[in-house]
């Protein structure tokens, strides 16, 4: 059985076993019929860009997760829940919804059909109020090489609920050993929610001088540290990021296998009046607090030459109207452009969707007919996607 990915390495694999419970992962790693050292398990397979659903090596025994998709519990008051891996962000979203719609999805831009517990063990990063969503996970379970379960101090005496409140519980706090690793199986998780707040003010900004960026990190850094919990993930991104979410890659101006050359590049973004570096973040809480942050920021950004813009239901209510009577101003159409603004303002709102996911169909020959697909698969629609997260010091000079 041959499985295929987005960054052109299939693998071979033996067999992959999908199991619904704990025992029968029990039972397969425990089985005597394959080497323990090759066998990989996938939550959802929907890691775009580092691997999807393929093993690291070929021959490899799969284990797929997918059929244990069970919320298993649900602290309302605190904001506690235990999730199986299979459980995905549209299936929390929805499930948070029918339960009141009082915590917030710790979603990232990889769209609906992608697993939770999956994300916070490669130690995945969003922007809503918890961007660390490995930071959120309070304790976990796993199936070890040799079929033993692992579990925190506290559930080994008995105490499963205050396993779930207290992150650290008794002993050494061995969950990390998990995250980005082969030592066992994770079988659930609980995570901790983050509180939707009553208003959430979406923020824009277009930097006009490139030469501004360290004052703009200097700035950043100081309103995340200022207003932690209330400040979110700040997204700085440069032009041709900016360009990929926005523009059709123009084929024409390239030979077939060669990239873009920089001219090319530049042409594109001088004519959709693009910046060198856009910036785009969140910020939460009471109607009164987010007035406040936000007049701050306005006055402490003032040095800086740029556009700034606030996307709340105020604004996207007024550009709707305009869109609706002026659908295209100078090259933006509006009415896609407030599509796009709304799609974003969902995730800030733990909302999962695929507006980010559109990404890899950036180059693919069959672009716009394979968008109307529901949900996106951009390993089965042969997308070509390595995603690349450099870890870089918060530093003007290292940015």
């Amino acid at each position: 059985m041959r499985l295929k990915n987005t960054i052109s390495c299939p693998r071979e694999v033996k067999k992959i076993y999908t199991p619904s419970n704990t025992q029968e992962i029990v039972d397969i790693v425990t089985s005597c019929d394959f080497n323990i050292d090759n066998i990989a398990c996938y939550s959802t397979g929907r890691n775009w860009g580092y691997g999807c659903n393929s093993p690291v090596q070929d021959h490899s025994t799969m284990v797929s997760l997918e059929k244990m998709n069970k919320i298993i519990y649900f602290d309302q008051e605190n904001g506690i829940i235990t999730l199986e891996p299979g459980v995905t962000y549209k299936q929390l979203s929805e499930f948070l919804i029918e339960k009141g719609d009082h915590w917030l999805t710790p979603v990232h831009g990889g769209g609906p059909s992608c697993s939770v517990v999956g994300n916070a063990l490669e130690r995945g990063y969003g922007l809503t109020p918890i961007t660390d969503h490995f930071q959120a996970v309070q304790s976990l379970k796993a199936v070890l090489k040799n079929g033993d379960i692992y579990e925190g101090g506290l559930s080994k005496v008995g105490q499963h609920r205050l396993d779930k409140l207290f992150k650290n519980g008794l002993g050494p706090q061995l969950d990390g050993a998990f995250t980005q690793s082969g030592l066992g199986i994770v079988t659930e998780m609980t995570i901790k929610l983050a509180h939707k707040p009553e208003h959430i003010e979406m923020v824009l900004m277009a930097i006009k001088d490139k030469s501004q960026l360290d004052l703009v990190v200097h700035i950043i850094k100081e309103f995340k540290r200022k207003y932690s919990g209330i400040v979110g993930g700040m997204n700085l991104m440069n032009k041709e990021r900016m360009a990929s979410m926005f523009i059709d890659y123009p084929k024409d101006k390239i030979v077939h296998g060669q990239k873009l050359t920089e001219e090319e590049i530049q042409k594109v973004i001088n004519e959709n009046k693009l910046t060198e570096w856009n910036l785009v973040g969140a910020i939460y809480g009471d109607k009164k607090i987010v007035k406040v942050v936000k007049r701050q920021l306005i006055k402490r950004l003032k040095p800086v030459k740029k556009k700034l813009f606030f996307y709340n239901p105020m604004t996207r209510m007024a550009i709707k109207t305009i869109g609706s009577i002026f659908p295209k101003i100078g090259k933006m159409d509006l009415r896609e452009f407030s599509q796009n603004m709304d799609l974003a303002y969902l995730i800030m709102q733990g909302r999962p969707n695929e507006v980010a996911v559109k990404l890899a169909y950036l180059k693919n020959e069959d672009k716009e007919e394979l968008l109307k697909k529901n949900p996106l698969e951009p390993t089965k629609d042969n997308c070509g996607l390595i995603w690349y997260a450099p870890l870089v010091e918060m530093t003007p000079l290292k940015v």
